[in-house]
């Protein structure tokens, strides 16, 4: 596979020195610097187009929208339209993230993009514009679209829209996670899912291994913990170059599963705490703050119980989401057991926002079992 990619990778270097040496002859005898600032106006163009033609399809097919962003991975501006995180900056690249939807309009999103270069390079060639200007644009909208249907992956997890479209299985995954993700919080285990999902990510289906942490939820939910130990060691943790924060957020959310897991070995808390350490800082303060809480169940994992409440403090002062904060609360409570400290106060309000929550559930087990054995 990796063959296949960097031949992807020749081709479409191939077709953008092709279509800028089109352009060149089509534009010529026009100076070098006015046909150089046409192709770059025209690349950015074109980017913008893909960009934006696959926003418009997932409108048009009614995908619920989670996230879209276009441009950099820092983005210039960052807004909200009603459910979806809307951020935009210079014109390099995209991602868009929408609750799952049908194989075939999934497809049709996928090729928004590559639709709509081909649109526009269709409405230059039949404008009423002068010719040369016409055809260079055509030609540059059409290699966009040649070059978004090579299968390519980059470092960030983005992957082409060929790489997606040969790579469907991963979406009929997504399905099959999301709905694992919405019904979380009930006790009815598929074993047949989590082996598909889990076989997926052996082989490094691209949608398995960015939920890894959804795979290790189902993966501790069944007590297979040799399989949960192989999935953390094998997720590498994001370095500096992996600049896209929603994937060191789901990594993080890995470690977080991880470490829920009770009997988790010491060794494993330990190499969690140390890929925690290293994270770049988040940009967004939620994700900052969740960073905090994970290190703490890290650090209760280890037995460093004094530091796990001062990395809390945060948490506990903001606000959270209800099946967060009671995780973070089980977290304090676990570690001021440990060190003899009252938490009767805290224990209940976990278990009023979130009395399903694997994490508040051992913390109430504990309780239970001091009751039983004062």
């Amino acid at each position: 596979m990796t063959a296949a990619y960097a031949t992807a990778r020749a081709v479409k270097r191939l077709v953008w020195v092709g279509s800028a040496f089109g352009v060149a002859v089509i534009l010529s005898p026009g100076s070098p610097l006015a046909i150089a600032g046409f192709v770059f106006c025209a690349v950015m163009l074109a980017a913008v187009i893909d960009g934006f033609g696959v926003l418009l399809a997932a409108l048009t097919v009614r995908a619920a929208i989670r996230e879209y962003r276009f441009g950099t991975a820092r983005p210039a501006i960052r807004f909200r339209v009603r459910n979806a995180q809307v951020s935009l900056g210079l014109p390099v690249g995209y991602w868009i993230n929408y609750k799952p939807v049908s194989t075939g309009r999934h497809t049709l999103i996928l090729l928004g993009g590559v639709l709509a270069n081909l649109a526009v390079a269709g409405i230059a060639l039949a404008a009423a514009a002068p010719r040369a200007i016409a055809s260079s644009l055509a030609v540059i909208c059409v290699a966009h679209a040649v070059e978004e249907l090579m299968p390519v992956r980059w470092k960030d997890g983005r992957s082409s829209a060929g790489d997606q479209l040969l790579h469907l299985r991963s979406h009929r995954l997504l399905v099959e996670m999301d709905d694992f993700w919405v019904n979380r919080h009930s006790r009815v285990l598929s074993p047949d899912r989590t082996n598909r999902v889990l076989a997926a990510y052996r082989d490094g289906d691209l949608a398995a291994r960015l939920n890894a942490h959804l795979l290790a939820m189902m993966l501790r939910r069944e007590g297979r913990v040799a399989e949960l130990l192989e999935v953390h060691a094998r997720s590498a943790a994001p370095d500096e170059k992996t600049l896209d924060e929603a994937y060191r957020g789901a990594f993080v959310e890995l470690e977080w599963n991880v470490l829920a897991f009770a009997g988790l070995p010491v060794a494993e808390a330990d190499r969690a705490a140390v890929r925690l350490e290293q994270l770049p800082r988040f940009s967004r303060p939620d994700r900052r703050v969740w960073l905090a809480v994970t290190l703490a169940l890290a650090r209760l994992r280890q037995g460093r119980f004094t530091e796990v409440e001062p990395l809390c403090a945060d948490a506990l002062a903001g606000e959270l989401e209800p099946d967060k904060r009671a995780q973070a609360l089980a977290t304090v409570v676990l570690a001021r057991r440990a060190l003899g400290q009252p938490y009767a106060e805290l224990l209940a309000e976990a278990q009023r926002l979130s009395p399903a929550d694997d994490l508040v559930a051992e913390a109430a087990a504990l309780e239970a079992v001091r009751d039983l054995w004062p």
